[in-house]
């Protein structure tokens, strides 16, 4: 029976890794900002808002 490789990852699956990574935090950001839409009436925040640099 033969061991499984232990060569470390190359570029393109690490590259392919990353942009699963990213499409699953902007999923999260979405769902975020979808649960949070209805605390302010369906308008986006306003520069002079203080939770507008929280995001």
């Amino acid at each position: 029976m033969d061991s499984p490789s232990t060569e470390p990852a190359g570029f393109w699956r690490r590259l392919a890794a990353l942009a699963y990574d990213a499409l699953i935090q902007l999923a999260l950001f979405f769902i975020g900002t979808a649960l949070l839409l209805p605390l302010t009436g369906g308008q986006a925040l306003a520069p002079g808002n203080p939770w507008y640099g929280a995001t």
